[in-house]
């Protein structure tokens, strides 16, 4: 297997931000947050796993209950 063949599935950094329809700026402080990301030749590369990253950081709200109807 080539050392190369990874950065065949990793995405440049400003292509996946513009894929995502988000700024390069919001991405590099992404990767500051712990967005897995790979440095190569100077360039950034963010693999598969980024999404699934993304993915993780998504927040749901408790549902809300009913009020306590004892009172």
């Amino acid at each position: 297997m080539s050392d190369h063949n990874f950065l065949k599935e990793c995405t440049p950094e400003p292509q996946w931000a513009a894929d995502r329809e988000i700024s390069q700026r919001t991405s590099a402080r992404y990767r500051q947050q712990g967005l897995p990301y790979l440095e190569f030749g100077g360039r950034i590369y963010i693999p598969p796993e980024g999404d699934e990253w993304i993915r993780s950081r998504i927040r749901r709200p408790d549902r809300v209950r009913g009020r306590d109807r004892a009172a």
